[in-house]
């Protein structure tokens, strides 16, 4: 079975677009841009959200302030951890 088989993996793919929206929704600015091999969520210039396009996994960089902690906490509201 492959990845493409599995009935989430579409919405991981679209995971960032997502994310975007909803901290947009949140009063936040969410620029988003795809690079080779990841793609990345700069939120409010200061946290960045990258997921890996390989594994989908989320990392979240930035000082430890309130947008890190609204980022990583909306991150986990909507997502699963698996």
């Amino acid at each position: 079975m492959s990845p493409a088989d599995l009935p989430w993996f579409t919405s991981v793919l679209n995971i960032t677009a997502d994310l975007r929206q909803e901290l947009i929704a949140l009063g936040m600015k969410a620029e988003y841009t795809a690079l080779s091999g990841h793609s990345q969520l700069v939120v409010n210039g200061t946290v960045v959200v990258r997921k890996d396009n390989a594994t989908g996994r989320f990392d979240v960089e930035g000082p430890l302030c309130q947008d890190f902690y609204a980022v990583r906490s909306t991150i986990c509201r909507q997502y699963v951890t698996i």
